[in-house]
């Protein structure tokens, strides 16, 4: 590549609105150009193609530093957004999706220099890790919880369950009211058993209401008997 080929490649990227990613481009040219220097004897005309290289690569350069600047300032603000995510308790099963959104953002940003890049992905790969941790435990706080809801259940309908051998369906009634309030207090106990524990325990208030039925529809025939019989 001549020398006025490399002089019209700088002005053409100096002209572009959007120099994101053209780093690499910046040190071709330089490169390139001081490449073909060396060997050319500097000569009036040499020195009139070197000086407007230079004027159009000084403008590069100094847009490449402006970027680079800026997306340090972009990337610090992704940190900070990283970091506002990890120490809140909202949507904690979100969150690693989350940070991932945020890291994506990070690697399509410009470069910086190697010494701040390295910084800001080392300081979010901490970040990420600690995301991770965080969401890691919450769900194990779920999985304790609903566990813990589980057995809960089992235990109301065990409890349920010996209501239905009461005798006296006045006692048994009250105690089954105080297991259904208590039933709806527990929470979810998880996709998997949820319904079933739930159909279960429906079961055994249904057991009990046909058996209530049937004392009060003997305590009726009872009253009808006595009654028929005073009046006899």
């Amino acid at each position: 590549m001549k020398k006025q080929e490399l002089i019209t490649l700088a002005k053409e990227l100096s002209e572009l609105t959007d120099l994101t990613g053209r780093e690499q481009d910046l040190f071709f040219l330089k490169r390139e150009y001081n490449r073909l220097n060396s060997r050319d004897e500097e000569t009036f005309y040499e020195k009139n193609l070197t000086e407007e290289f230079n004027s159009y690569f000084e403008k590069l350069s100094s847009r490449v530093s402006e970027l680079s600047r800026s997306s340090l300032d972009d990337k610090k603000e992704l940190l900070k957004k990283a970091r506002e995510l990890v120490s809140s308790d909202n949507n904690i099963k979100n969150l690693n999706k989350a940070i991932n959104d945020l890291f994506n953002d990070l690697k399509h940003l410009p470069k910086c220099s190697k010494e701040q890049d390295d910084e800001i992905f080392a300081e979010f790969k901490e970040i990420r890790q600690e995301a991770s941790k965080k969401v890691d435990a919450y769900f194990e706080n779920v999985k304790s919880t609903i566990a813990s809801r589980k057995e809960k259940k089992q235990e109301l309908i065990s409890k349920a369950k010996e209501v239905l051998k009461m005798e006296n369906i006045k006692n048994a009634t009250s105690e089954l009211d105080k297991l259904i309030n208590e039933w709806k207090t527990v929470g979810f106990a998880g996709k998997e058993d949820d319904e079933s524990l739930w159909n279960e325990f429906r079961e055994v208030r249904h057991e009990f209401q046909e058996k209530r039925k049937a004392h009060f529809e003997n305590m009726q025939k009872v009253f009808e008997d006595r009654a028929a019989k005073k009046e006899e």
